[in-house]
């Protein structure tokens, strides 16, 4: 899936009703006790950057280097979160699920993307 940034950053900013780290927490606290997706890693929060590992139906994001503007949290906890990551030189959101991508340890500044 891809979206404008513009677009996509407006949604994530305009929805985001500053409740997403306990959110996150609670979310990652079902996976942790269950089977299911792996836990999310913590170092996966906003401007997180990343590096796109395996995509099914992209595989030139193998190796692409971006910062997670938005994480999906789905209500259905067998549903694996999706991050929308903007890749290093596009201009567009790209949607992904945790094991299509990994952590590089850094972290992106806001102004960065924005």
């Amino acid at each position: 899936m891809r979206v404008p940034v513009y677009r996509g950053a407006s949604s994530i900013i305009h929805h985001n009703t500053g409740h997403s780290i306990e959110a996150f927490e609670k979310f990652r606290g079902r996976y942790a006790k269950e089977k299911g997706p792996p836990p999310m890693d913590d170092s996966l929060d906003f401007f997180a950057e990343v590096r796109g590992v395996s995509s099914p139906t992209r595989p030139d994001l193998r190796g692409r280097v971006g910062a997670v503007l938005g994480i999906a949290e789905p209500d259905d906890k067998a549903v694996a979160p999706a991050y929308a990551v903007l890749l290093d030189g596009d201009e567009s959101l790209v949607q992904f699920l945790r094991d299509q991508i990994e952590p590089t340890g850094r972290r992106r500044n806001r102004a960065d993307s924005y």
